[in-house]
């Protein structure tokens, strides 16, 4: 029997269910002039940016959850962790970065006639998830933006929160990522667009720092109400609040009675949710807990990465047919497109995984 942990099934739906949401909220800016609507009052996500900042969260509980675990097994592992933890996570996303960016130049090269020399110059900070520095050049892939300042804002978190856990999770995590969300909604009027300038940095980074501490408070918070005994005989409220907060900010990214300045507020109410997401303290758990809503999670990484190529390559077909029509067109490429690479991916690690096994022993250590 594998030791490894079954992925919680509720978390990975909700990791599809709002990069669907990030990827409709581009198509309906990339037809905004045809004021989309699916039906009366209700948008096609104009908020649904919000997405990445369900990510961010989710990325700093899950942070906060190893460096605990870690505390709690043997204190020396952590010594010299941040780099292992570092490169295990852009492991875990760099073979569909690194197939994207070929397929982004090769498109650009064949559909768009451009200079691939000039193109991978001005793409080398996205290639290294530089593109949030500040670096000048061209992003080959806009939405990889939320990918280097996640790298950038675990960078500084990860070591300090090792080193300092209680008083990082339970008093620095909660402050500093409240006033940087505030900090943003006052700024921008909004979260803000990633790509906004403010004082040295992009509002991205903020945004990043600011939610991955809060992802970081959100583990402590459930982990100590737990701890205390708060869940027990409480799981149908717990429940409801959670259908209930879930539902608030769907209806926060479709209304279009949506007021940009409660981004900041949406974004507490998300910290709350994924830890009760996370805590499975809800009723049904064993639903979500299956192969499909996990291959579902799986699936959200490259249609987020690809989406930006395939909207670029209907953008260049520029077909002649109803609006509805195209966009479900451009959904179902990405999925397809997505799973290609799924593919792709997936034999590259078997095919390495038997390479490694046939290999031996002093071979492998060298």
């Amino acid at each position: 029997m594998s030791s490894k942990k079954q992925k919680n099934g509720k978390i990975e739906l909700l990791r599809f269910f709002f990069c669907m949401s990030v990827l409709l909220h581009h198509l309906y800016n990339d037809y905004s002039s045809a004021n989309l609507m699916l039906f009366k009052g209700v948008t096609m996500f104009t908020e649904g940016r919000i997405g990445v900042q369900f990510f961010f969260l989710t990325s700093g509980y899950l942070t906060a959850m190893g460096i605990y675990k870690k505390l709690q097994a043997n204190p020396l592992s952590l010594e010299n962790s941040t780099w292992t933890f570092m490169k295990r996570k852009i492991l875990s996303f760099l073979p569909y970065h690194i197939l994207t960016i070929i397929c982004v130049i090769a498109f650009r090269f064949f559909f768009l006639h451009a200079n691939p020399i000039t193109v991978i110059i001005n793409g080398l900070p996205n290639m290294f998830f530089l593109q949030m520095t500040g670096l000048p050049g061209k992003n080959l892939l806009s939405v990889e933006w939320y990918i280097s300042s996640m790298l950038m804002a675990l960078l500084i978190i990860y070591p300090i929160c090792k080193k300092y856990y209680s008083v990082f999770s339970r008093i620095v995590a909660p402050l500093l990522g409240s006033v940087l969300v505030g900090f943003l909604v006052k700024t921008n009027g909004s979260m803000g667009s990633p790509k906004n300038w403010i004082g040295f940095t992009y509002a991205g980074n903020f945004m990043a720092l600011g939610c991955i501490c809060l992802g970081v408070f959100s583990f402590e918070l459930i982990r100590q109400l737990k701890e205390n005994g708060f869940f027990e005989n409480k799981r149908l409220f717990i429940t409801i609040a959670e259908i209930i907060g879930y539902f608030l900010v769907l209806v926060y990214m479709v209304s279009d009675k949506t007021k940009p300045e409660y981004g900041g507020i949406v974004t507490f109410l998300l910290c709350i949710l994924v830890g009760i997401s996370f805590s499975e303290e809800a009723y049904g758990q064993k639903f979500y807990n299956n192969r499909f809503f996990c291959f579902l999670g799986k699936f959200s990484l490259p249609v987020y990465l690809t989406q930006n190529l395939v909207r670029a390559f209907f953008g260049w077909l520029d077909l002649d047919a109803r609006l509805e029509v195209v966009i479900s067109l451009e959904i179902l490429t990405s999925f397809i497109f997505s799973f290609a690479l799924m593919l792709i991916v997936d034999f590259w690690y078997r095919f390495k995984d038997r390479r490694s096994k046939k290999l031996p022993p002093e071979a492998l250590a060298g």
